[in-house]
């Protein structure tokens, strides 16, 4: 209940219903008659107090009494991008400590966070201190996830680095037989830099070489070429996993790279540069990027 894009908006869904807490238990309650668990994810609820977080507190109460049985705060109003403002952490870390003073929230009902996670730093002190003062139950991760996967595996302190990261995911495609053309989507997103901060960005792009940019990986036609693109060399899995449903690359299925090539964002992956600043041609173009995106999308679900 926190997406803060149009279509969402328009259509009264995601962020729309933070300003609508009697709908959005409506929903959770009819949802928790027919599910084992329902969780929310939700923003803090727009114009609040960000001193008192009074109208947020009063929504996550009645999710919470409406069946919920976890709520993950994202630190950010609507609107908040993450390229562009930074997680309001200690407004969360009080809305926590807030929460935490009612026996529900400690025994009853999880409280996760989300956020500009990338580090195994960053998630440990937020789930740390204790609940009085804030900590959380756990952490959901989305983009940290795809610039660095290596964030998932435990007991490590320092991520591995994204070329390791990358050529291990190649590895699995090939071992499961993945569909060439969802690999490239994914690890295209893996090396693009326009959904993170670019504080953020810089500390990772230096993890892959010069020539790994989104460019030579838009040529790609098989997993074979990825892989000659990242330098990895291949040998046959004798254990390969193969789903016959999805066996081979001669299918329907429509996959066109003009969506990374046409965003300045994604291209020139070595860059540190925060490019912030749109030219009105720029802006055309990833205009007429999402139209086509969405008219490919809709074509590919119909």
């Amino acid at each position: 209940m926190g997406c803060p894009k149009r279509f969402s908006l328009t259509d009264g869904m995601g962020a729309a219903l933070l300003s609508q807490p009697e709908r959005a238990a409506s929903i959770v309650r009819a949802m928790a008659q027919v599910c084992r668990a329902v969780t929310v994810k939700i923003r803090f609820v727009p114009n609040d107090d960000e001193t008192n977080l009074d109208r947020t507190i009063q929504l996550c109460r009645a999710l919470q009494v409406a069946g919920a049985k976890a709520i993950t705060l994202h630190a950010r109003f609507p609107g908040e991008l993450p390229e562009k403002t930074g997680p309001r952490r200690a407004t969360l870390r009080r809305l926590l400590a807030r929460l935490r003073t009612e026996i529900a929230f400690r025994h009853e009902c999880a409280l996760l966070v989300n956020g500009d996670y990338y580090t195994h730093a960053d998630i440990l002190e937020a789930c740390s201190g204790g609940w009085m003062s804030g900590s959380a139950d756990g952490v959901l991760l989305a983009r940290p996830a795809l610039l660095n996967a290596s964030i998932f595996m435990p007991n490590e302190s320092v991520l591995l680095p994204r070329l390791v990261v990358v050529r291990d995911y190649i590895a699995l495609c090939f071992r499961y037989d993945l569909h060439y053309k969802n690999a490239k989507y994914v690890m295209m997103e893996m090396l693009a830099k326009r959904r993170h901060p670019s504080a953020i960005w810089k500390m990772f792009a230096h993890h892959v070489p010069a020539n790994l940019t989104i460019e030579n990986l838009s040529s790609a036609k098989s997993l074979q070429d990825m892989a000659r693109v990242l330098e990895y060399h291949h040998h046959e899995d004798t254990h390969k996993h193969q789903d016959n449903l999805d066996a081979t690359n001669a299918d329907d299925r429509h996959y066109d790279d003009h969506y990374f090539l046409s965003n300045h964002n994604f291209l020139n992956v070595n860059n540190n540069v925060d490019e912030n600043e749109k030219s009105p041609a720029t802006n055309r173009s990833l205009k007429r990027s999402a139209i086509y995106a969405f008219r490919q999308d809709k074509q590919f679900n119909s």
